[in-house]
């Protein structure tokens, strides 16, 4: 047993110092070719590009949480008649499994509504699996044209 648990170890030396590897090599490429150093920071997000909330419904082989995602559906409907104003709600499928995600945009919200609106949302969902909740990140399975 310990035989192979010297073994496992060795393995994930072996490969952390190989991903560490790949990682310098790629850095020190970036640093060294300006053109792909400009490219790398164009690359990121602009504010503009920015969801104040992306809920993602993944799955590991069996299909999405549905009782998550009704009960989020649900939240989304409730929230709005809460405020009275829609939220600005993009839907983007992306899995053979039901796998979504949710990208929100609440400029129409003042900054004390966006995060209570958070929280109710970090609230419903924390005990849910297979979920992923960001906030302000990009809509990155999005669809060109949307």
């Amino acid at each position: 047993m310990i035989n192979g648990l010297k073994w496992i170890s060795g393995i994930c030396g072996i490969a952390s110092l190989l991903l560490t590897g790949a990682c310098n090599c790629c850095k020190q490429s970036v640093a060294e070719n300006p053109a792909a150093s400009a490219e790398a920071t164009s690359a990121s997000p602009s504010s503009s590009d920015l969801y104040r909330l992306v809920v993602s419904f993944y799955s590991i082989g069996s299909g999405v949480n549905r009782e998550a995602r009704e009960k989020f559906t649900a939240w989304i409907g409730e929230t709005e008649k809460k405020y009275g104003k829609p939220l600005d709600v993009e839907i983007t499928p992306w899995g053979r499994e039901g796998e979504v995600d949710y990208c929100i945009r609440m400029s129409d919200y003042a900054a004390a509504d966006q995060k209570k609106i958070v929280d109710s949302v970090n609230e419903l969902l924390k005990s849910m699996e297979y979920i992923h909740v960001n906030e302000n990140a990009p809509c990155l399975r999005k669809r060109k044209g949307r």
